[in-house]
């Protein structure tokens, strides 16, 4: 507990502020988030998307700090809004030690056919 007219809890929280801000200018590298995402997705597999076409998580980077932002490419976005967007988010946190601050994961769409990236 935390108390301005006792000062009790005082002394504990300068430590938790300089933890929270470790954690709001925490930079993770592209290769490891990959490697998170693989392992993570394998572990509970992503909704299907239209038609019951499988979903593919393609690629995750770190595009900010201040607060922890996250690009993740997939061929359909969709199907990723909501509870799944959730357990990314939280598996995210506790994975990378997160806590106490807000992740933005933004989703982006590769959903090129092979047919049009082989035209251009």
């Amino acid at each position: 507990a935390l108390s301005a007219l006792t000062g009790q809890g005082v002394g504990n929280l300068l430590p938790k502020v300089m933890a929270s801000h470790a954690s709001w200018t925490r930079r993770i590298p592209t290769g490891l988030l990959n490697r998170w995402l693989k392992a993570i997705s394998r572990h509970h597999l992503p909704p299907s998307g239209p038609n019951g076409r499988v979903t593919k998580l393609k690629y995750m980077t770190q595009l900010k700090g201040r607060p922890p932002t996250f690009a993740l490419w997939a061929n359909h976005t969709g199907p990723l809004v909501g509870s799944y967007l959730s357990y990314l988010t939280n598996n995210l946190r506790d994975e990378f030690e997160f806590h106490g601050v807000p992740i933005r994961i933004l989703l982006r769409s590769s959903s090129k056919s092979l047919k049009d990236r082989i035209e251009k």
